[in-house]
C-alpha cells in the first residue's frame, strides 16, 4: 500500500533522475514532463547541464533538476553560465512554462563550485574542524550573495566535511577539497512574499518572510562510507506542509 513507483526515469550522458513517489499519490499527479538542457561542448554536449522533470501533485506544481555544471577552480562564471542557460532553456508545454513559477524547486547534482583558499589554507580548517571557514570562501555561497546566481535557493546548514576530490577515503594531494555536491530548494510564496519584504536580506535568512515557508529541511548529510567515487554522495530530505486532497 505505501510502496513506491518511478515516475519518471531520464539521462543526459552521465546525469541521470530518477522521481519515484508512493502508490497511494499516483492518482493527483498530472502534467509530467522531462527534458534536458546541455551545456557542455559547444554548448550542446550533455557531459554538462540540467535534467529536469515537473509535475503536478494535487493542486500544487513541483520541479527537480539534476545538474552537472562546468568544472574547474577558476571557472565560476561559466558555472553560472550554466546555471542561467538550464533555466531559461527549460520550458513546459502549458503554464507554468518555466522553473522559477513552479511553488516548490528542488535543484541538485555536482554544481562544482569551489573553496576560494590554497589547498593548504583548506586542509588547516579541516584539521580545525573548521567548515564556517571553508563555508564563508565557498563560491556557490559567494555567489548566491552576489545575485549572480541560484539568489533564490535556500539551502540547509552544511556540518559535514568537502565532499571532492576522495581516492577511497583520502582527499587527493594535488586538489583542494571541496563541497561541489549540494542539494538546493526555493519555493514560489516565499519568493513572492520577499518582493514586498523590507529587509535587505536574502529570503532564507529573513525572518520576516520565515513564516511563509512551506518547505523544512529534515535531513541534510553527506556519506563517508561510500568509496567507489572521487565523490561522497550528499542526501537531502525535507517536509513540505501541503495538505493534500486524496
Amino acid at each position: 500500500q505505501w510502496g513506491m513507483e518511478v515516475l519518471a526515469a531520464q539521462q543526459m550522458m552521465g546525469v541521470w533522475l530518477f522521481i519515484a513517489i508512493r502508490r497511494h499519490l499516483q492518482h493527483v499527479v498530472s502534467h509530467l514532463e522531462v527534458g534536458t538542457s546541455p551545456t557542455g561542448w559547444f554548448g550542446v554536449c550533455g557531459n554538462k547541464g540540467g535534467v529536469v522533470c515537473r509535475f503536478k501533485l494535487d493542486t500544487k506544481w513541483y520541479c527537480f533538476i539534476n545538474a552537472h555544471l562546468a568544472a574547474h577552480q577558476q571557472k565560476v562564471k561559466v558555472r553560472n553560465e550554466n546555471y542561467h542557460t538550464i533555466m531559461a532553456t527549460s520550458l513546459f508545454s502549458c503554464s507554468p512554462f518555466s522553473i522559477p513559477a513552479h511553488d516548490y524547486v528542488f535543484w541538485f547534482g555536482d554544481l562544482n563550485y569551489r573553496i576560494d583558499l590554497k589547498r593548504q589554507e583548506v586542509c588547516e580548517g579541516l584539521g580545525l574542524e573548521d567548515c564556517s571557514l571553508l563555508l564563508h570562501q565557498d563560491q556557490l555561497n559567494k555567489q548566491k550573495a552576489l545575485g549572480a546566481a541560484f539568489q533564490w535557493f535556500n539551502e540547509a546548514p552544511i556540518e559535514w566535511t568537502p565532499t571532492y576530490k576522495f581516492k577511497r577515503d583520502v582527499y587527493v594531494s594535488k586538489r583542494r577539497p571541496a563541497y561541489c555536491d549540494r542539494v538546493l530548494w526555493t519555493e514560489e510564496a516565499q519568493r513572492l512574499r520577499h518582493f514586498h519584504c523590507e529587509s535587505d536580506k536574502p529570503s532564507w535568512t529573513c525572518r520576516q518572510c520565515a513564516g511563509f515557508a512551506m518547505v523544512t529541511p529534515i535531513a541534510y548529510q553527506s556519506l563517508r562510507e561510500v568509496q567507489h567515487s572521487d565523490h561522497k554522495p550528499v542526501f537531502a530530505t525535507f517536509d513540505v506542509r501541503e495538505a493534500l486532497l486524496v
